[in-house]
């Protein structure tokens, strides 16, 4: 299904960004979710058809957060997925994830001296938060945040996307 989707983007020549979630597993023990200290794959089917040429493997979890920042972009598209919010930090698995590990001061129970420590405390604080709770109490409530890295990236290749590769053709609309 996700080849029509990127298939429409094409045609479209739409500037795209797609946010998605890293949604790391374990796939020696049945593919299941897991931290991603612990993840060896993704189950992100979005993320695997993104890197998996034909034929080929899907990406390790590892070979994903060494992805440069070339490698997370076609023509006119860029993936962004999670990765530490800095250097040698914890990632998140989720968006919940790398926003608590963003923005530690908001989420006391995620303190931590170690990436391990604050990987383990996001683990278990996203373990049963209700995804549009959290989103909407971020996006209208609390305001004074900062935004994950992986986030931050893509919105900055979206802002400096070069202008001249605009679409230069349109479609005509026959009825």
């Amino acid at each position: 299904m996700l080849i029509f989707f990127f298939n429409l983007l094409d045609f479209l020549r739409l500037r795209t960004l797609i946010i998605t979630d890293l949604d790391t597993i374990d796939s020696a023990n049945n593919r299941k979710k897991c931290k991603v200290s612990e993840g060896t794959h993704t189950s992100n089917g979005c993320i695997n058809y993104w890197f998996t040429e034909e034929g080929g493997n899907d990406p390790t979890k590892d070979e994903l957060l060494g992805k440069e920042e070339a490698e997370k972009i076609k023509e006119n598209q860029r993936i962004a997925y999670q990765v530490p919010h800095s250097d040698g930090d914890a990632c998140g698995r989720s968006f919940e994830a790398a926003f608590m590990l963003a923005n530690p001061v908001l989420f006391d129970e995620v303190i931590g001296d170690k990436a391990e420590t604050r990987e383990i405390k996001v683990w278990e604080a996203t373990r049963n938060i209700e995804k549009t709770n959290f989103a909407l109490m971020y996006a209208i409530q609390k305001t004074d945040w900062i935004v994950p890295r992986y986030i931050d990236q893509g919105l900055r290749w979206l802002v400096d996307y070069p202008k001249d590769t605009e679409v230069d053709h349109v479609v005509e609309r026959k009825d």
